[in-house]
């Protein structure tokens, strides 16, 4: 809910809360109150949470002459934002988000096993409608419309937007609404297992062999990009050998993957520079994981 110069003053205070909640717990207390009567000196206490502040108080430190209902309402004001800091704070302090599509680290880990990182897209009622009535209703309409008026290209797709509320407003209000609830109970289903897909422990993913298959068929083009950034970034030469009980191999090493090249006139990686010595490397490696598996 926070915005401009109140967002900037929320973020400055995470890293002072953290530490004083890492040296005392009582201290991380001490420190939010601080931070609510800071806030409060910056910021009026009648501003809405939903209003963008403008501008800070003019005289913070004045004396405010209230009546007794304003002197209420500006206590639980102060109550209730000292549970909403509390609460933002302390969940950023643990290093966690409120919610799960927000954690870019667990968005990226879980495209290895092929869970969309959009979440699903919520339909309006008439795109619901569409779904079951487009074909019969709309399509001939459609078509005949855009060649009277010469609608082509990209304009397309708003006009059949268009078309099809005109079909839809044109139904029964009770039909509407049914509509309107029937896209409204798709989208909740659809977001919750796609929620449930993003916050579920990685060990379970071993549980179909199927599921695993696919995760591993997707690992390179997944690694790939990352160690060749690392590789750019950090300027050093990057190796990932991944292995381990994979049915359709054996169990023998899944993947070798270098990113970096010597100084060959055409560079040349790791295993394409010295395969014996390379080969030799996950060899040691493959006697590691028959002590790990077997």
């Amino acid at each position: 809910w926070a915005k401009g110069p109140c967002l900037d003053f929320l973020t400055s205070h995470i890293t002072s809360y953290h530490a004083a909640a890492m040296a005392v717990s009582t201290h991380s207390q001490v420190y939010l109150d601080s931070v609510v009567n800071e806030y409060f000196s910056k910021f009026p206490w009648r501003l809405k949470v939903s209003e963008n502040p403008t501008a800070l108080a003019l005289e913070a430190n004045a004396t405010e002459q209230l009546l007794e209902v304003e002197m209420e309402q500006k206590q639980c004001k102060v109550t209730a934002m000292c549970k909403v800091m509390d609460c933002i704070l302390a969940t950023l302090k643990v290093g966690n988000v409120l919610h799960p599509e927000n954690d870019m680290w667990n968005c990226l880990l879980v495209q290895l096993s092929g869970i969309s990182k959009k979440k699903p897209k919520v339909l309006q009622a008439h795109q619901q409608w569409s779904k079951d009535h487009f074909n019969a209703v709309v399509r001939h309409d459609f078509k005949d419309r855009c060649s009277a008026q010469g609608i082509k290209g990209k304009v397309t797709v708003s006009f059949c937007e268009c078309v099809t509320c005109e079909h839809f407003l044109a139904m029964y209000v009770q039909m509407q609404a049914c509509y309107a609830q029937l896209a409204k109970h798709e989208a909740d289903a659809a977001i919750a297992q796609w929620n449930n897909a993003l916050i579920i422990h990685f060990s379970h993913f071993h549980d179909s062999s199927s599921f695993l298959h696919s995760a591993i068929d997707r690992l390179p083009s997944f690694a790939g990009p990352l160690l060749s950034g690392m590789h750019i970034i950090l300027g050093m030469h990057i190796t990932l050998i991944v292995g381990g009980p994979e049915p359709r191999k054996g169990g023998n090493i899944t993947y070798r993957m270098h990113e970096g090249g010597d100084k060959s006139p055409v560079p040349r990686s790791w295993q394409g520079c010295n395969q014996s010595k390379y080969w030799a490397v996950t060899c040691f490696f493959q006697e590691y994981l028959d002590n790990c598996y077997s």
